[in-house]
């Protein structure tokens, strides 16, 4: 079935990504205490906070869309619960059966109305963009030095408009789905790549 093959590359790419993020980070750690630093400065600080926070987030989604797409894919291959001679004459493993409803993954599913659950994914979305521009900037901030007051002052400019467009597209998802005569989503679009190139 080619929704099945979809849903299970879904699920390698979520992990994969997942895994990915986690050693870049513990790599960030390990040459951290190979330098030996202490005690550890504040940027550094600040920077390891947001990174933490941002990896949290991401594998806490991970986790919820692996389990929900999990729950769904048992579903798909076995929907009413068919017998294995009517699902394949040759199949001798009995399919699995429609999720339960005290199945986590099914509860939380029907705590949420699509709209609900966009809207919580569009938060959980900027937080965890935006916890990582803040890494970003911790770095700036360690690495500009204080003598060149034009790098300065442009550090402290870029750092005020991430944080408006941080405000910004928090205020633009909220009002994603009012009835207004807004592209919000466009506007969002927007914003993230003014600060994407604002950080770098």
């Amino acid at each position: 079935m080619p929704w099945t093959r979809k849903i299970r590359s879904y699920i390698a790419l979520d992990i994969s990504l997942t895994c990915t993020v986690l050693v870049i980070t513990g790599l960030r750690f390990l040459h951290q205490r190979r330098l030996k630093l202490n005690p550890l400065p504040r940027t550094y600080l600040v920077g390891n906070v947001a990174l933490c926070t941002g990896n949290l987030f991401i594998l806490a989604w991970a986790i919820v869309n692996t389990r929900a797409r999990v729950e769904l894919l048992r579903w798909l291959e076995n929907p009413v619960g068919r017998s294995p001679v009517q699902n394949n004459s040759t199949s001798t493993v009995r399919p699995a059966p429609p999720p339960p409803s005290s199945s986590p993954g099914v509860r939380f599913a029907r705590l949420l109305t699509a709209r609900q659950f966009f809207r919580l994914g569009g938060y959980w979305y900027v937080f965890t963009l935006w916890f990582i521009k803040t890494a970003f900037l911790s770095t700036y901030y360690r690495i500009v030095p204080y003598c060149n007051r034009w790098a300065r002052g442009a550090l402290w400019v870029t750092i005020v408009i991430v944080f408006l467009a941080f405000v910004g597209s928090l205020g633009l998802h909220a009002l994603y789905c009012l009835p207004l005569d807004a592209p919000c989503m466009s506007w969002m679009t927007t914003i993230n790549i003014i600060s994407d190139i604002a950080c770098t």
